[in-house]
Formats: structure tokens, sequence, C-alpha cells
């Protein structure tokens, strides 16, 4: 089962990811319109046949996803870093997700941290040489690496500390841990 769903996320990844590639690459900030309607199919069925859905769904994960802890990419997921990094989810409590959001963004990247299932910025540089050699701690570079070429060229970039699942419940994608190791390597 923990099989097909890797299997099922990378494929999703992999079809939903090339407006990273086609565009230049501004920061983790960057949202993915494809990767976003395709993760949450209440969003699919709302936007998807409307000629205008990339500004909806953007307007959407402003107004509304952000606050509901949905994830704008496949490097960041509100759910999983709060339960990665106990320090934060004491901080900012278990569903501010703006926040936690803003803290990636700003120092968590920076930092190392990992902020989805199936990215880590500190796995992922251990794990290619030759793209550590180019970027060495620039984490936003790692990630800028994975999303542009990385997983075209089938790089793994999961974390290999823990093992995670990606789960529909009630309509939303969620993330259970299946062996936890919380708390900041």
């Amino acid at each position: 089962m923990i099989l097909k769903v890797s299997v099922a996320i990378a494929a999703l990844l992999v079809a939903t990811t090339s407006a990273f590639a086609n565009a230049e690459f501004t920061g983790p900030q960057m949202f993915s319109p494809g990767y976003y309607i395709n993760l949450y199919p209440d969003l699919k069925e709302q936007f998807g046949e409307k000629p205008d859905w990339v500004l909806q769904v953007s307007k959407h994960y402003r107004e509304i996803g952000v606050k509901e802890g949905r994830s704008p990419n496949p490097l960041f997921v509100p759910e999983y870093y709060l339960e990665r990094y106990p320090d934060l989810k004491k901080a900012f409590g278990p569903v501010n997700y703006f926040g936690v959001l803003h803290h990636w963004l700003k120092f968590g990247l920076n930092e190392g941290r990992s902020g989805s299932p199936l990215f880590d910025p500190l796995t992922y540089r251990s794990r290619n040489s030759d793209v550590t050699r180019k970027f060495r701690q620039n984490y936003a570079g790692l990630a800028q690496h994975y999303l542009q070429k990385g997983i075209a060229e089938g790089r793994d970039g999961k974390p290999d500390t823990e093992k995670v699942r990606s789960v529909q419940k009630n309509g939303q994608a969620q993330v259970e841990f299946l062996e936890p190791n919380r708390g900041q390597e």
C-alpha cells in the first residue's frame, strides 16, 4: 500500500511541476497552481474546467487555502512541518498554518528543515554530490534544482529519517507518520 501511494505521489509530482520547470524560480514561496489543483479534488471539481482556473486557484490559496493548511507546492505541507518539528508546534500552535508557512520561508528552509514528506534539503544534498558542489548549503538553490531538474532526472528528495504516507481524509490530502522521527536533526 505504501509503495502504491509513493508511486502515485511521484507521478503527481512529475505531472504537475511543469509550472516550476518552465518558470523562473524566485524562491520556495512560489505557488504551483497545477500541483495545488491536482492535489485537492474539491478544487479540481470547482475550478478545473474554468478558463481562468490558474487565477482562481491562486486566489483560493491566498484567501482560503493557507488558512486551511493546504500545500501550495511539493516542498511545503504545513501539517507535516508542524508534526516534524515540535518546537514549531509549541510556538505556533497546531493550526497556525500561515505562521508556519512564514517561518519556513523566512527561516526553516535556510536552516535545512524539511517542509514536506516529498523533499528534505539535507537528504537531497547528501544523495547528490554534483548538486552539493554547486549549491553547498544554499537550501533554496537545492529546492530549485529539485523542482526544475531533480524530479525529471528521477532524483529522490524524500527524507530518509522517517516513513510517511499521504492519505485522503474528508477530501483533503494529509500526511501520516508511520515511524515518526520528529524534531530537528
